[in-house]
């Protein structure tokens, strides 16, 4: 079952992010693994992946994974919206923020998923410079880039009140 969703995640990667090989099977292992097993903890993860390296070694090539490469949050949209399969259909796009303490700092992301099959899929999200409320202008920042990744033309929202 790895190898079979490694291998397709790859082609799909291939498309649109310019990565080696080895990287996209990486990135590959990783994507599976997080959505089986539940956590983003590499040292857990590691011990799963289909492989003959030994524990040790699949950690660290993990580790060098988010050491070295960096990948443009418009191009994994792409890859989302691809393997979704979504090109050329009607969108129902979440647009949300959210803030967490984390002891002295506070974290502020704004998220923009897409419903899909009753479930929301991020495809970008960007951290907001201070806490509380956000104004227009990082929604229309946040837009312009889904609009430029994606490939749409027009956002309908609904601001909440709290």
């Amino acid at each position: 079952m790895q190898s079979i969703f490694s291998n397709a995640l790859s082609r799909a990667v291939a498309k649109h992010i310019d990565l080696s090989v080895t990287r996209r099977e990486t990135l590959s292992w990783l994507a599976l693994l997080i959505m089986q097993h539940g956590t983003i903890s590499l040292w857990r993860l590691a011990a799963y992946v289909a492989s003959a390296a030994q524990i040790a070694s699949v950690r660290r090539r993990f580790y060098r994974f988010f050491q070295f490469v960096q990948i443009d949050g418009t191009l994994a949209a792409r890859v989302v919206v691809d393997l979704l399969r979504l090109g050329g259909k009607p969108w129902v796009l979440a647009i949300d923020r959210t803030n967490w303490d984390f002891g002295k700092t506070t974290i502020n992301i704004l998220m923009i998923s897409v419903a899909w099959n009753g479930m929301g899929i991020p495809l970008l999200w960007m951290l907001l410079p201070t806490a509380g409320k956000f104004g227009c202008c990082c929604q229309r920042r946040a837009t312009r880039t889904l609009r430029s990744a994606a490939g749409f033309s027009i956002v309908c929202a609904r601001r909440s009140r709290t």
